[in-house]
C-alpha cells in the first residue's frame, strides 16, 4: 500500500519528522512547541527518552526564557522509573538508531 493512502505511514513519518526536528531546533518556543505536539499526538512520548535529551539539551544550553519550563518537563519524566521511559531508537520504533550523517552532494 502506498504510503498516501496508508495514514498510520503518513502519521509515523510526521512523528519522525518532529522527533528529529525537536533534537536540532534551538529556538526555546519552537522545541515547547513541537514538544507539545508530540505530547498530544504521540503515546509514548511525555516520558520518553527522547523527551528527556531535549529537556536537558535546552535547560543546560537553552534559552534563558525556556529553561523553567524544560527544567519541570525533566523533573517530571524523571518521576518515571528509567525501564518505563519509551525509546523510539529501540528496533522498529520512529528513529534510526545510528543517523547517518547525509552529507548533500557538491
Amino acid at each position: 500500500m502506498e504510503k498516501k493512502n496508508n495514514p498510520k505511514a503518513r502519521l509515523d513519518d510526521a512523528h519522525q519528522f518532529l522527533l528529529e526536528s525537536v533534537e536540532k531546533e534551538k529556538a526555546g518556543d519552537t522545541v515547547k512547541m513541537i514538544d507539545q505536539v508530540l505530547c498530544e499526538t504521540l503515546e509514548g512520548y511525555p516520558a520518553s527518552v527522547q523527551r528527556e535529551k531535549v529537556a536537558d539539551r535546552m535547560v543546560k544550553a537553552g534559552p534563558e526564557y525556556s529553561r523553567p519550563h524544560f527544567e519541570a518537563v525533566k523533573a517530571e519524566i524523571e518521576k518515571t522509573p528509567t525501564a518505563k521511559r519509551k525509546d523510539f531508537t529501540a528496533k522498529g520504533e520512529l528513529l534510526d538508531p545510528e543517523p547517518k550523517n547525509e552529507k548533500p552532494d557538491l
